[in-house]
């Protein structure tokens, strides 16, 4: 068993685990994962842990379009039952969950499926579903998140800014420079930015390229703020705490 945990490790990070990154800002990316490792890997040592050893039926991981089955043989054992799972939990395996426990791949303090609630919350997908009623097997259902269609709709969205951008950038980017082509882009993504966040966010972008501290002052993006409202391409609206920037798309 021992060699196979390890495996069974590498086939679910490198075989069933993928990322792709999603905008939340035109300057902002976060990887969301169709399953979190960490999910999978709870439960299929789970399963692993507490299957019946003494049934035919193999431990099975049953990967669908949008969705993970686990299903494994023998249900709730010992104490645990259906009205109280996953509050209380007992061992059919305890020599073989303690080995488990030895060697960090599982914690046997019953807070698995807490955590993997917490973890698939967190990569905006359904809860597991876990059907307790089975008399001779146990299974558990994890979907994909549930905002895929919501992803879909914001990458549309966010194409659709960024090319609105981009003709505001054609149209005047011979009259700024490029430190003020950063604050539009930053104003878009946020309008309500005040020249001294637009300040920490350009020296923090700068000193990501560079590797080295840099910093612009809050008076060099105020001047730069004056200047882009000068051309007539950005303005105000509202006052100085509770107000937002609009840029002017100005015509060719």
């Amino acid at each position: 068993m021992y060699k196979i945990l390890p495996q069974l490790e590498n086939f679910i990070r490198d075989g069933i685990v993928t990322k792709r990154p999603v905008p939340i800002s035109i300057l902002r990316e976060k990887d969301v994962r169709n399953y979190p490792y960490k999910v999978l890997r709870e439960l299929m040592m789970n399963a692993v842990m507490h299957r019946d050893y003494q049934a035919n039926m193999p431990t099975r991981l049953y990967q669908y379009d949008h969705h993970i089955e686990i299903m494994n043989p023998g249900g709730l054992y010992g104490q645990a039952r259906p009205e109280n799972f996953p509050h209380v939990n007992d061992y059919r395996n305890s020599v073989v969950a303690e080995m488990m426990k030895n060697l960090n791949y599982v914690n046997m303090f019953n807070h698995g499926v807490s955590e993997v609630q917490d973890l698939l919350k967190e990569n905006q997908s359904p809860t597991a579903e876990f059907n307790v009623n089975l008399v001779t097997a146990f299974s558990v259902i994890v979907r994909e998140p549930e905002a895929a269609e919501t992803m879909q709709k914001g990458d549309h969205e966010m194409d659709e800014t960024k090319r609105e951008m981009s003709d505001v950038l054609k149209n005047v980017l011979k009259e700024i420079t490029e430190r003020q082509r950063i604050i539009l882009e930053l104003i878009v993504a946020d309008p309500f930015l005040s020249a001294k966040a637009i300040s920490e966010k350009i020296s923090e972008k700068t000193s990501e390229k560079t590797s080295e501290k840099f910093t612009v002052s809050d008076r060099t993006i105020e001047n730069d703020l004056a200047q882009l409202k000068k051309k007539g391409i950005l303005a105000r609206e509202g006052g100085r705490k509770e107000g937002k920037w609009v840029i002017i798309n100005k015509k060719e």
